[in-house]
C-alpha cells in the first residue's frame, strides 16, 4: 500500500474525469449541426445521449467488478482509450447507426473510469478530507463542462461537429499518458469482485438509495439532453450564445463542486442532499419560462448548475457511509445510476418534445426534481428504520 499519495495523484485523476467529461457531454454541445448532417429528428438526436446512458448504467458495475483486483492504473488507462476510441469512430461516423455504436463504446470506457477514480481518492484521503479529495476528482467533469464542452460547440458549430471529436480523441490520450506516468501500479485500492456486485444488489434499502442518483439526474437529462435547442428557440441564441451559456453552466458547476466538498466535509452529506435537491425544482422549471432577460438567464444558470453539480459529492459519500466494505462497486452502480437516469430522462424529454413541444421540457424537469426529493425522504426514512 502506498502510505504517501503523490501530491499530483487528485490532480491527475481530475483529468482522467475532466477527458471522460468531454468525451460524454460533446454531442450535446454540436447536437444541432450533428443532427442536421446526419438526418436525425428530435427524437433520434435525444437518442444518441440515451444509447451511451444504457450502455454506462449495464456496463459500469458488470466491468468495475470484472476488473476489481486490477491495478487501478491499468483500468484508468484502458478506459480513456476506449474514449478515444469511441470519439475516433463517432468522427468518421456516417450513419446515426455507426454514431450510436461509438456513443456505446465511450460509454463503457468512461463507465470504468468515473468511479475508479472516485475509489482512488476516497482510498488514499483521510476520512475527514474524503468530501474535498472527492470534490476535486469530481471538479474534471465540471472543468469539462465550463471549457470542453463550450469549446466543442463552438469548434463543432464553426469547423464541423467531426472536430469536436478529433479534440476528444486527444484529451483522452493525453489523460492516459498522464495517468501512466503520475500513478504507481500500487496505488492503495479496495478490492471488489462479481460477488461483491451480487451481494450490493441483494441489499434493497442500499439499491434504492443508490437509485435517488437515477432520479436526480433523469429530472436533470430532462432539459440538459436538449439545452442546446431549448436556448436557441427560447432565447433566439446561435451559436455564441449557446456557447457561452454552456461556459456559464460549467462555472457553476466547478463552484459547486469545490464548495460542495468543503460543505459537505462541515455538514454532512445528508443535509447537503435535500437542500440540493430543493433547489433544482425551481432551476429545472426555469426553461419553461423562457424568454427572460439574458442578464437574469445567466444568473439563474450559474446558482442553479452550482447546485446541481454539487449534488454527486454528498450522494457518493452518504453511499460508502452506508456501505463501506463494498465502496468500489457501490461507486460503480452509483455511477451506473447516473447514466440510468440519463436514459430515462432523455426518453421523458424526447416523448415531451414530440407530443407537448420544446417549451414544456422545464415543467417536466422541476416535477422530476419533486420527485427526486420524495425519493432521498423516503429513502432516508427506510434507512433509518
Amino acid at each position: 500500500m502506498q502510505h504517501s499519495p503523490s501530491p499530483l495523484l487528485i490532480p491527475t485523476l481530475a483529468a482522467a474525469n475532466f477527458a471522460v467529461g468531454v468525451g460524454s457531454f460533446i454531442t450535446i454541445g454540436v447536437l444541432t449541426p450533428m443532427s442536421a448532417d446526419l438526418n436525425l429528428t428530435a427524437a433520434e438526436a435525444g437518442f444518441v445521449m440515451t444509447v451511451y446512458a444504457i450502455a454506462y448504467a449495464i456496463g459500469s458495475p458488470l466491468m468495475v467488478a470484472a476488473t476489481g483486483s486490477w491495478a487501478r492504473r491499468s483500468v484508468l488507462c484502458g478506459g480513456l482509450l476506449l474514449m478515444g476510441l469511441s470519439s475516433v469512430i463517432s468522427a468518421l461516423a456516417e450513419t446515426p447507426d455507426i454514431l450510436f455504436i461509438s456513443r456505446a463504446i465511450a460509454a463503457l470506457g468512461g463507465g470504468v473510469i468515473t468511479p475508479v477514480v472516485a475509489g482512488v481518492a476516497a482510498a488514499n484521503s483521510p476520512p475527514e478530507k474524503r468530501g474535498s479529495a472527492m470534490a476535486m476528482t469530481f471538479f474534471g467533469l465540471s472543468f469539462a463542462q465550463v471549457l470542453g464542452m463550450p469549446a466543442c460547440a463552438w469548434i463543432g458549430y464553426t469547423f464541423g461537429w467531426q472536430v469536436s471529436f478529433w479534440v476528444a480523441t486527444g484529451l483522452a490520450l493525453a489523460a492516459a499518458l498522464l495517468v501512466f506516468t503520475v500513478i504507481p501500479a500500487k496505488t492503495a485500492f479496495q478490492v471488489n469482485s462479481l460477488n461483491t456486485l451480487v451481494a450490493a444488489l441483494r441489499d434493497l434499502k442500499s439499491v434504492f438509495a443508490i437509485l435517488l442518483t437515477s432520479t436526480m439526474m433523469g429530472s436533470m437529462y430532462i432539459v440538459f439532453t436538449y439545452i442546446a435547442p431549448i436556448i436557441e428557440q427560447g432565447m433566439g441564441f446561435g451559436r455564441d450564445g449557446v456557447s457561452l451559456f454552456l461556459m456559464i453552466f460549467g462555472i457553476g458547476g466547478i463552484i459547486g463542486s469545490l464548495i460542495g466538498g468543503k460543505m459537505v466535509d462541515r455538514f454532512g452529506p445528508v443535509r447537503c442532499v435535500a437542500v440540493i435537491i430543493a433547489t433544482q425544482i425551481a432551476f429545472q422549471s426555469m426553461f419553461s419560462m423562457l424568454p427572460m432577460p439574458v442578464f437574469a438567464f445567466f444568473s439563474i444558470g450559474i446558482v442553479g448548475a452550482a447546485f446541481g453539480w454539487a449534488f454527486m459529492v454528498p450522494q457518493q459519500l452518504r453511499l460508502i457511509t452506508m456501505a463501506p466494505e463494498r465502496q468500489a462497486v457501490t461507486l460503480a452502480l452509483n455511477a451506473a445510476a447516473i447514466y440510468l437516469g440519463a436514459s430515462i430522462g432523455s426518453a421523458i424529454g424526447a416523448v415531451v418534445v414530440e407530443t407537448w413541444g420544446m417549451q414544456y421540457l422545464g415543467f417536466a424537469a422541476g416535477f422530476g426534481a419533486f420527485l427526486a426529493l420524495c425519493h432521498f425522504l423516503l429513502s432516508e426514512r427506510w434507512l433509518k428504520a
